[in-house]
């Protein structure tokens, strides 16, 4: 059983990045930022970063504060609600996750990350795809990378390293050649650092690229327009890049475990943002529903207005409570990566839909103003929908928890409908039901096998679906409200 309540030094945190944020991260900042189209506020990040944030997680042995995920999650949230247009998460979450991991060559560059100014250093996650959950757009290989429950991560977007060794048509010392794509990477127009994966013959590695440097002139960066307009994001292309042999921080398992890590580490971040998020949404519906008058009384008077912020309330706290646990795992030494895995995916799925809903409704609670580019009900929305999508979207993270907790019957749990989106035949059927067997009233395995009422066909460990996704959902609803009754 972990303590969700934070402690006195966790509030303190809380107390002083909400401080900080109110008075740096203001709407007429985040709004100039927008008008800009950069997506990013250099004069917010070097103030954010002299406070020491970026350091926050990395050990003291290497010169930093030496906190954990719980401290993390505190400031995440903070800047969540501030839709603070900076990299932190991917500086202080997934580069410093990767970069203090033991078995990589981190340690040099894990000192530029604790300068009182420290570069934007950016790992371009976007090509990764975690092995084992159901992908719409490519075959996924699964495939053991040691440890068991451990999620494998593969290149999406073909980028390949070679090692052209001193002597083979290559003067003076080894270097490698970096060929290859890495799509939708949050921030790249703007990381003085890089660091890129990509498949070799000695498995995956892991390479950082210094834009300053001349081989850097092989990269080429192409800005893209995002959902989001509080964040930018880009496409990174590598062709004929050279790097010295000491740009390479690790191959094999090694950075496989390290880059499945930081998915994970960077998943409980960005659901601690979007927590941040769908509070800020659901403050905006307070304020303006108290405001605004209809009728002589305050449209907040009205129960079906005060129904839907109950509602937007309860999302927030269960996604809290759900990211707060999982830091709280994670913080633990002894937990596998099964339970890291299943913690994260609980958190991300929670938030995202907390996020997802909020933001909405806020927009919806505020009429037709709502829908103006003046009020920034449409900045929250389009965030809770590009951070959706990052590190994988819900039926991702379902399907890949169904497979981990049932491999057997979900093995073969493919929907008829091929467009379905990930998660349609099993993670999405699985929360449909999930408080029959949470409650006691049945297991899993028997859960399923009571769905030929839901048009499910159960024969032996295979499950299929024999319906479209609007029948079958239609018939689970009608299921859960019976039970429910």
């Amino acid at each position: 059983m972990h303590e969700l309540q934070p402690d006195e030094a966790q509030r303190e945190i809380a107390h002083a990045a909400r401080d900080f944020l109110q008075s740096r991260a203001t709407r007429e900042v985040v709004r100039a930022v927008v008008d800009a189209g950069t997506g990013y506020d250099p004069a917010l990040w070097l103030e954010l970063t002299a406070l020491g944030w970026c350091g926050l997680t990395v050990p003291e042995a290497q010169g930093g504060l030496g906190l954990g995920l719980r401290e993390l999650v505190v400031l995440e949230e903070a800047l969540g609600a501030h839709l603070a247009p900076v990299p932190f998460l991917e500086v202080a979450a997934l580069s410093a996750s990767v970069l203090t991991a033991p078995a990589l060559q981190g340690a040099p560059w894990v000192q530029r990350v604790l300068d009182e100014a420290p570069p934007v250093m950016i790992l371009a996650m976007g090509a990764l795809k975690a092995a084992g959950a159901v992908q719409a757009d490519s075959a996924v290989e699964t495939e053991d990378a040691g440890e068991a429950g451990q999620t494998v991560l593969r290149g999406g977007g073909a980028a390949v390293g070679r090692l052209l060794e001193a002597g083979e048509g290559q003067p003076g010392a080894s270097v490698w050649m970096l060929d290859g794509d890495w799509s939708q990477v949050p921030a790249a127009t703007h990381a003085q650092v890089l660091l890129l994966p990509a498949q070799t013959a000695q498995g995956m590695a892991l390479f950082a690229v210094d834009r300053g440097s001349r081989s850097a002139q092989a990269l080429q960066i192409t800005p893209l327009r995002g959902i989001d307009l509080t964040q930018s994001v880009a496409d990174v292309r590598a062709a004929g890049l050279q790097l010295p042999a000491e740009a390479c921080l690790g191959t094999g398992q090694a950075v496989e475990a390290a880059l499945a890590r930081a998915r994970l580490v960077g998943a409980l971040a960005l659901a601690a943002e979007q927590v941040g998020l769908a509070d800020v949404a659901l403050a905006a519906s307070v304020t303006y529903t108290g405001q605004r008058v209809q009728f002589g009384r305050p449209v907040a008077a009205f129960q079906a207005v005060k129904h839907r912020c109950a509602q937007m309330m309860v999302a927030l706290e269960s996604a809290r409570s759900a990211v707060q646990g999982a830091a709280a795992l994670f913080d633990q030494p002894g937990a596998t990566v099964a339970e890291l895995t299943h913690a994260a995916a609980q958190a991300r799925v929670l938030a995202t839909e907390a996020a997802l809903f909020c933001t909405r409704e806020n927009l919806q609670l505020h009429g037709d103003a709502g829908y103006t580019w003046e009020v920034d009900a449409h900045l929250m929305l389009r965030r809770a929908q590009a951070a959706a999508q990052r590190f994988g979207a819900e039926g991702v993270w379902l399907d890949e928890v169904a497979q981990r907790l049932w491999p057997s019957q979900m093995a073969e749990a493919v929907p008829r409908n091929a467009s379905a989106a990930p998660g349609a035949a099993a993670g999405q059927w699985l929360m449909q039901h999930q408080h029959s067997w949470n409650s006691g009233r049945a297991g899993p395995v028997e859960a399923l096998r009571q769905a030929q009422g839901e048009r499910f066909e159960v024969s032996g460990v295979a499950i299929a679906a024999t319906a479209d996704t609007a029948d079958t959902a239609d018939t689970a609803d009608t299921a859960d409200t019976a039970d429910t009754a």
